[in-house]
């Protein structure tokens, strides 16, 4: 019973690990449910009017609702979602037999940046009531990436792209860092707590990045590997700085005296060196 709890756990991890890549890396089509769309991700470069395809690739009629709002990133690298007025596009609701194919009008009528901007087009589909049925289907929401290119691509110049290392600590999870355990006969005793490994990783460049994969590697006082580990999938939005943070467990934290960092993008990568006790 156990081993079938895990193995859905692990299976529904994979499958959430699979649409979050699916929501940062360039794909020519993605399908959620009953409708398609291309492209998966849209840049607004040389003119200020694009086009999005919406299929639908389902066996009923669909209704599609799309709301544009501007995407920025926080201090600790999260998404942050805005109302905004400079993406107009048209229609605003979609009507789509099966197996036929609408196009969705896309345009900008802000001043064009010199950093990049970032918006989001969500694709909602609505449920379809029906007189007299009671079944429940579940509405989908699709999230398309948006860019407006800074004028220097415009004017083909060369893109900007700079990716740094700008800090590598090690903190405590959150939670308290010490627990007591009572074992029978003995002394109380304390059991550490876990560590964070935080990788903070800044976009000096005036474009969005992909991080492809964020490599640590732990190594003892002889250079001897302790641990590898890696994190995938993030995209870093033009000026910001994002955490990426890898859990150590109390062994590889007390066994590890130097940490090497490796950073890869699509196009470039960076690599850092970081003393365990530096900071102590």
């Amino acid at each position: 019973m156990k081993k079938n709890i895990l193995s859905r756990e692990i299976t529904k991890k994979r499958f959430i690990f699979y649409l979050f890549i699916m929501d940062i890396i360039l794909v020519s089509q993605v399908m959620a449910g009953s409708f398609a769309v291309r492209p998966f991700k849209v840049f607004l470069e040389s003119k200020k009017t694009t086009a999005l395809k919406v299929r639908n690739t389902g066996e009923e009629k669909v209704t599609i609702q799309i709301m544009a709002v501007a995407w920025r990133q926080d201090e600790e690298g999260q998404d942050r979602f805005e109302p905004t007025k400079e993406i107009i596009f048209f229609p605003k609701i979609l009507s789509i037999e099966p197996e036929e194919e609408r196009v969705v009008r896309i345009g900008y009528r802000g001043e064009w940046p010199k950093v990049e901007r970032a918006y989001r087009l969500f694709l909602r589909e609505l449920p379809l009531e029906r007189p007299g049925k009671t079944a429940i289907k579940i509405a989908l929401e699709l999230s398309i990436p948006l860019f407006i290119s800074p004028i220097e691509k415009v004017r083909k110049t060369k893109r900007i792209e700079e990716i740094e290392i700008e800090k590598v600590s090690i903190e405590e999870m959150m939670k308290p860092p010490k627990r007591k355990v009572e074992v029978e006969g003995e002394e109380t005793r304390s059991v550490p707590s876990k560590k964070m490994l935080v990788v903070r990783v800044r976009n000096r460049g005036n474009r969005h990045l992909i991080i492809k994969k964020v490599e640590v590697i732990g190594l003892d006082g002889p250079k001897r590997e302790i641990f590898f580990k890696e994190v995938r999938g993030q995209c870093i939005l033009a000026g910001v700085s994002k955490p990426f943070v890898i859990e150590m467990s109390p062994e590889e934290y007390q066994g590890s005296e130097l940490i090497k960092v490796k950073v890869e993008t699509e196009r470039s990568s960076v690599e850092a060196e970081w003393q365990v006790n530096s900071e102590e």
